[in-house]
């Protein structure tokens, strides 16, 4: 992936992430330990770099893996890690890089397949289910907790894995966390999926983030799982907890308004927003309009409490 998505290896090092625990209830802790691993997903390119960062959690890689190339034109490009430790198993999905084409190819694909799935995100899914599959369900492991995680597209491939691997059967899936997810399917794939896994999907909104708005409701698109939203400039509660659904929001109308109303505020106080990673781009991002901005990987790390 490119350096957009990318941040620099002090960035990663956070030692008490190595004494996490997985449980197959929400926690918090864990939110935060998945967040971080839905970021590390967007460096697979670096091997290197992505076994350094795992060792010091104390996680192991199982494997790196990717859409096979198909042509000079790839239509998808999914790609994440697969990881063993904190008594579990971790599978977790890069988002979009917006110097990838083929992630924008995926996100656009918005016709339902006969799943009612977003086409797109149930074909990015299905390029790399054997690799992810055999991995999740190596028999020596495959008894452990099971947690599923993504940031932006990643949560959204998250979910439609979570589905697949809860209709296949023969994995149990403990907790689905997603940050900054746009909406995967539509009101009978949600309902199928809330009924067996809702209650073990948490999905995070920061602030403005438009990202969760689309693909528009008004298309037929719905949301999965437990929301815990903060707003623009804030952190997430670790006390609070995600609320269970059905609960399409947010809006698209009513993040745009704040999101005017948000940038108004800062002109009106020639406020500049702080910046939520190091180097020329953390310093270039504190510019960008708060629906963008909001999305940001590390944006929500920092709402999560970090500071990179």
């Amino acid at each position: 992936m490119s350096l957009l998505v990318e941040l620099p290896l002090r960035s990663y090092a956070f030692p008490e992430l190595a004494t996490l625990n997985v449980t197959d209830i929400y926690d918090f802790k864990i939110a935060c330990g998945m967040a971080w691993i839905s970021q590390l997903a967007y460096e697979t390119a670096n091997r290197a770099k992505v076994a350094e960062v795992l060792g010091n959690w104390a996680l192991a890689k199982v494997t790196l893996f990717k859409s096979p190339v198909s042509g000079p034109l790839p239509l998808v490009d999914s790609r994440g890690l697969v990881a063993r430790g904190w008594g579990g198993t971790i599978v977790a999905f890069a988002g979009t890089d917006p110097l990838v084409p083929a992630n924008w190819l995926t996100n656009f694909q918005t016709l339902p397949s006969p799943d009612d799935i977003h086409t797109g995100f149930e074909d990015a899914v299905k390029s790399v289910w054997p690799e992810v599959r055999s991995a999740v369900l190596e028999q020596k492991w495959a008894h452990q907790p099971l947690l599923l995680t993504g940031h932006s597209l990643g949560g959204a491939l998250a979910v439609v894995a979570a589905k697949l691997l809860r209709q296949d059967g023969s994995a149990n899936v403990s907790g689905v966390y997603t940050f900054g997810m746009p909406r995967c399917g539509g009101q009978r794939f949600a309902d199928h999926y809330d009924r067996n896994l809702g209650p073990r999907t948490y999905r995070f909104v920061h602030g403005d983030d438009i990202v969760p708005t689309v693909p528009p409701m008004n298309l037929g698109f719905r949301h999965v799982g437990c929301l815990l939203r903060c707003d623009h400039g804030k952190a997430f509660d670790p006390n609070s907890k995600p609320v269970a659904g059905p609960d399409d929001q947010p809006s698209f109308a009513g993040t745009a308004l704040r999101g005017i109303r948000d940038v108004l505020q800062a002109v009106r106080t020639a406020a500049v927003p702080a910046a939520t990673q190091p180097g020329l781009l953390g310093e270039a991002y504190r510019f960008l309009p708060p629906g963008i901005g909001d999305h940001l990987p590390s944006r929500y790390l920092s709402a999560l409490g970090y500071t990179l």
